[in-house]
């Protein structure tokens, strides 16, 4: 379970995974926050054909304190993308790349548990 930053509406699914300790990225319409901090807005990153400095450098500071805080813990690369439904898929691609580049390659998304809301209006029901 992770906490919804700005009200973020993440996709439910009947089946996900604990998550372990690692950044958390929340993306919307609106802004990209780093573990609840804001580091940049949709169209700024939009705008941008580099790397999100900002978001980078967070990520290399994270990165460099991590054998401090877990000691006998690996660094794996992991972060968690928490992402509105209705962002579009180039701007996640944005921000994943910033992630990649930064070390942090294995993505993990924040998803609510729980039977999937059908939005169809179809029922799906037998």
């Amino acid at each position: 379970q992770v906490a919804s930053q700005q009200g973020l509406e993440v996709p439910t699914v009947p089946h996900a995974a604990a998550l372990r300790s690692a950044p958390i990225v929340s993306i919307s319409a609106q802004s990209i926050l780093l573990d609840g901090q804001r580091i940049a807005n949709p169209t700024e990153v939009m705008a941008s054909t580099a790397r999100l400095a900002r978001l980078y450098e967070r990520l290399q500071d994270a990165r460099r304190n991590y054998p401090m805080l877990h000691p006998n813990d690996p660094f794996r690369g992991e972060i968690v993308f928490q992402i509105d439904r209705n962002t579009r898929w180039d701007l996640i691609k944005r921000v994943a790349q910033t992630c990649a580049l930064s070390g942090y390659v294995a993505l993990n998304f924040a998803v609510a548990k729980g039977s999937p809301v059908d939005t169809t209006g179809e029922g799906g029901g037998s």
